[in-house]
């Protein structure tokens, strides 16, 4: 998935467009191609379209910088909760000078650990499925990844406002009916 492999939608960050995308996509891939977790990308963080709508390579003194701050993390769980397997980071902040130098040591921290965290965690990654129902706005979605009753879930809101998420704690996020939470 890069920059001009779909038509931007409105949001304010590119980040959050690429992670809401990506949940997608794995989604379907996962529902109505019955693609194993094993085989689908997990693609984080953005790159910057290239072309505008005439075809014209875009070049505008407004957007010198363009490390998306405010969505990176979404879209970094967004990958690891729906393609954690084949993790592919299109863009860190590493073309400016100034993004690299304000790309805090916390932040380098937080991106490493939760990179490393599918390798550390594996087994439950293998079970990984889509809950809840199809990405999409207006909707919370998300992911479970459990093993004998024990494991992990991923919820995603790609809304701009709070929303509930519903779901029971059952065979459909791979617990045993059978027993207690």
């Amino acid at each position: 998935m890069d920059a001009q492999s779909f038509n931007a939608f409105p949001d304010l960050s590119w980040d959050r467009v690429s992670a809401d995308r990506q949940r997608y996509a794995a989604w379907w891939y996962r529902m109505t191609q019955f693609t194993p977790v094993q085989l689908i990308p997990g693609y984080m963080t953005h790159q910057t379209e290239r072309f505008n709508r005439d075809g014209k390579l875009m070049r505008t003194p407004f957007r010198i910088r363009d490390w998306d701050y405010m969505g990176w993390k979404y879209s970094v769980l967004s990958a690891i909760g729906t393609g954690p397997f084949n993790l592919v980071m299109n863009y860190i902040p590493a073309r400016d000078t100034n993004e690299v130098k304000y790309f805090s040591n916390k932040d380098k921290q937080w991106l490493h650990y939760w990179t490393d965290w599918p390798d550390k965690h594996i087994k439950y990654m293998r079970k990984l499925r889509p809950i809840i129902g199809q990405p999409m706005v207006g909707h919370v979605d998300g992911s479970s990844a459990i093993i004998n009753d024990q494991g992990y879930v991923f919820l995603f809101n790609p809304n701009y406002r709070a929303m509930n998420a519903t779901f029971k704690l059952d065979q459909s996020i791979g617990l045993n009916p059978t027993c207690k939470f």
